[in-house]
């Protein structure tokens, strides 16, 4: 049986793209994978970490080019039934320059030269991160300030809102 056969080992997966044959990639794979041996795949246990109440904050002064904002959230891992319900609005407020904090944070106010959202997919406890980089201008913690107001208080869908919405579906 072909998967059962190159499937090996149990966490690879083998992507080959181009003009290519079935015929002429199958002696290909066995020259260059056959030789490494199935295993079962690592187990996946997680632990648990205790149930976080309140935010926390840590500042941190390095000697570095220029500041950054890294904001956090959990989230459910990537196969639990409410992680699109995380993933998907975040995508859309954080996830390229169409985004809505883009636009309002970095093109209209002028508080970020950049802001991104970015969502871990992997199979334990995932992670929601904020990366933002303040303008020289602004102080760090009066852009955090406008970016908590703005996600927690003045958040507001714009008329451009279905549209935005189907391209992160897509």
């Amino acid at each position: 049986d072909f998967y059962r056969r190159y499937y090996q080992p149990a966490n690879a997966i083998l992507v080959v793209g181009g003009p290519v044959r079935f015929e002429e990639v199958v002696p290909l794979v066995e020259k260059w994978f056959g030789s490494i041996p199935s295993r079962e795949a690592p187990r996946k246990d997680f632990p648990r970490e205790p149930q976080q109440r309140a935010g926390r904050t840590r500042t941190v002064h390095r000697n570095a080019p220029y500041p950054m904002l890294l904001k956090g959230w959990k989230m459910p891992p990537r196969l639990h039934p409410d992680f699109c319900a995380f993933a998907l609005p975040f995508d859309l407020l954080g996830n390229a320059q169409s985004s809505y904090f883009y636009r309002e944070l970095v093109t209209g106010k002028g508080l970020f030269t950049d802001i991104s959202v970015t969502v871990s997919g992997t199979d334990g406890p995932g992670i929601l991160a904020l990366v933002a980089r303040p303008t020289d201008e602004v102080d760090i913690h009066e852009a955090n300030r406008q970016l908590e107001e703005l996600l927690y208080n003045n958040f507001q869908f714009g008329p451009d809102f279905v549209h935005n919405l189907q391209k992160v579906k897509n």
